[in-house]
């Protein structure tokens, strides 16, 4: 399922995917769509000249809808050999840092991800995601390391799943959980381990199957001139970002 955000519907040749949650995005006091990612988006739009309109879409189908060419753009994309061969890389445009969300009362001195194997219950993650090529490798080669994840379709399922205590942990993008945890009560009771799980370059991801070379060459020079001219250092620090 996609949700359609953009305010005034266009007919835009272009649509892209943003996260779902502040401070990427979220609705101001005036009922308008404003987050990180959506000044990102904006930005591009204004800069390349195409009309861009913005979804909401679960992460593992954002990337199949990506692959088939249904969805043209994604953002916080980290790079990866399989991805390469439907995607065009623009950017990079930023950092992801991904960590891992406990309950307050977890102790869990974590010095490196192999330790992860000897984590109490078992961590969320959702499928189709990428954790670095670390992490991948332990995946793949490690039985008990494997063991300690269920992979689930969406973010707000892994939530829930934290928040019912059917899994212990969850694998989340820093920014938005430290987010979350100071400003829902839902979440007051837990909190970040220090250590980071990865972290990665992100770039806009441009499905090879409706962006051409041509197009991805104009975005990818559109992001560098936005970085060249402070536009995208001033969001990100308007967002206390790095």
């Amino acid at each position: 399922m996609m949700l359609l955000l953009s305010q005034f519907t266009y007919a835009c040749e272009l649509t892209a995917r943003i996260n779902s949650f502040p401070p990427k995005k979220f609705v101001d006091s005036e009922g308008n769509l404003a987050g990180l990612e959506v000044e990102i988006i904006r930005a591009v739009e204004q800069q390349s000249g195409h009309c861009i309109n913005l979804i909401e879409a679960p992460w593992g189908r954002s990337i199949e809808l990506l692959k088939s060419g249904q969805l043209d753009l994604i953002l916080n994309f980290s790079h990866s050999k399989e991805r390469e061969k439907f995607t065009h890389y623009i950017g990079p445009y930023g950092l992801e840092v991904m960590a891992l969300m406990v309950n307050d009362y977890v102790k869990f001195p974590m010095e490196n991800l192999e330790d992860l194997q000897h984590f109490k219950g078992h961590i969320g993650r959702e499928k189709n995601s990428w954790q670095g090529n670390t992490f991948a490798h332990l995946f793949e080669t490690n039985k008990k390391f494997k063991e300690r994840f269920v992979e689930v379709t969406s973010h707000p399922q892994k939530l829930a799943m934290l928040k019912a205590g059917r899994i212990s942990g969850a694998i989340v993008q820093r920014i938005n959980a430290s987010h979350l945890i100071k400003t829902s009560n839902e979440y007051k009771d837990f909190k970040l381990l220090p250590f980071d799980i990865n972290t990665t370059e992100v770039y806009i991801g441009a499905s090879k199957k409706t962006v051409n070379s041509a197009m991805a060459a104009h975005l990818q020079k559109t992001v560098e001139t936005l970085k060249t001219n402070g536009v995208l250092d001033n969001i990100w620090r308007k967002y206390n970002l790095p």
